[in-house]
């Protein structure tokens, strides 16, 4: 995907995320949230994948 597009996603992303509406919200549902740059997004999902996928992989899951 282009710079430009995951740039202006992220922009949008973020200020929805940090309005009062959308904080207020996540708060009732139990949630945190947090604008982040694009890389730390990625960070975050690399570092989830090999967590999850570690569980997974213990608890012996299969896929039907």
């Amino acid at each position: 995907m282009p710079r430009e597009i995951i740039t202006r996603v992220n922009e949008v992303s973020v200020r929805a995320v940090k309005s009062a509406d959308a904080q207020e919200r996540l708060t009732a549902l139990g949630a945190e949230a947090s604008g982040s740059t694009p890389a730390e997004f990625a960070a975050h999902l690399r570092a989830e994948i090999q967590r999850l996928g570690k569980a997974v992989r213990e608890s012996g899951a299969r896929a039907e």
